[in-house]
């Protein structure tokens, strides 16, 4: 059943320019979120949520990838202890990247991912909706998709 939970360390992210990531190893939701507004430049915030406790952290890495303001993709690959992110606008609607960051959780650091295309792609989409996502252990890959277009990417073998 569904319970209404109170936290501490809340830091007023925005539910609509957010993504949340379940971090097996660490048993907190990672979350990613561009605060700002509409219309203006959003900078990010990683943060943990840690449901036991009830408590969030802001994680503060050094380095955080450019901000997005909507429709990204996040998802954790327990494999490598790393969460993808994927994809997204720089406002609602606009600006579309086509960049990848892996978030690597024992080190508390972003890094820029380059991956290499096959199959002829000159480069990745820019995954303007929503982005559906998630991670495929038995085969050690992150799919996203784009449209009806599954994507299919692995950190490390």
């Amino acid at each position: 059943s569904w319970k209404v939970t109170h936290v501490s360390g809340f830091a007023g992210l925005s539910s609509v320019y957010s993504r949340m990531t379940y971090i097996k190893s660490q048993k907190v939701f990672l979350v990613i979120s561009a605060t700002g507004g509409e219309g203006g430049e959003c900078v990010n915030k990683t943060m943990a949520y840690d449901p036991a406790a009830g408590t969030w952290t802001d994680l503060a890495p050094k380095e955080q990838p450019p901000s997005r303001g909507c429709k990204y993709g996040l998802v954790y690959d327990s494999r490598n202890d790393v969460a993808i992110l994927m994809g997204g606008g720089t406002g609602w609607n606009k600006g579309w990247r086509n960049d990848m960051w892996a978030y690597v959780v024992k080190e508390n650091r972003w890094e820029k991912i380059n991956p290499v295309l096959a199959g002829g792609a000159k480069q990745l989409p820019a995954f303007t909706d929503n982005m559906p996502s998630g991670y495929d252990d038995r085969h050690n890959a992150v799919i996203f998709t784009e449209g009806n277009v599954p994507w299919a990417y692995r950190y490390k073998k």
